[in-house]
């Protein structure tokens, strides 16, 4: 289970960087800032998971660092930062599931009306 989840989330990994490429160079610099946030975290799950703790040990930290980033309202001021910051909670999330899916939701979905 770890190696193929490991190389799941690299494969997505590398089609987040590559998907960061094609939005920087469309001129959508926000939408490659959160691509690359989001193979930052995937990488760095892949990493945890071949770390050699064992997988709920990983999973728990990944819920730890989906904690982290966690936010229950995205500010007005500072947005962009918070926006990354809460996709990383949601895929630190979603990769932590993946493995428990036990575990308490950290960082709902935020919807606006």
């Amino acid at each position: 289970m770890q190696a193929v989840k490991s190389a799941l989330w690299l494969d997505y990994a590398k089609r987040n960087r590559l998907n960061a490429d094609i939005r920087e160079q469309a001129g959508d610099t926000f939408g490659a800032k959160l691509s690359l946030a989001r193979a930052e975290v995937r990488r760095a799950a892949a990493e945890l998971l071949l770390a050699g703790m064992t997988v709920l040990e990983a999973a728990r930290e990944m819920h730890r660092r989906a904690i982290a980033h966690s936010y229950r309202d995205l500010p007005l001021i500072g947005f962009d930062a918070a926006a990354l910051d809460y996709t990383r909670a949601r895929i630190w999330q979603d990769c932590a599931w993946a493995i428990d899916p036990t575990l308490p939701e950290v960082q709902a979905r935020l919807f606006w009306e």
